[in-house]
């Protein structure tokens, strides 16, 4: 089977690619942001329980 490497389907990865990209990456700093914030917030014991509760 032959890769077709015409314009088209390159610029329809790239769409995809770019908008994964885009939309992972700021949930992932988001999430990031707020272990943080939950974990000056809750004790380390009580967010041991949150976890060990999911």
């Amino acid at each position: 089977m032959a890769i077709d490497n015409s314009d088209i389907n390159h610029g329809d990865f790239e769409k995809i690619a770019c908008i994964v990209f885009v939309s992972i990456t700021p949930a992932f700093f988001i999430a990031q942001f707020a272990s943080r914030i939950l974990d000056k917030q809750v004790g380390n014991d009580d967010w041991a329980s949150l976890a060990a509760f999911r």
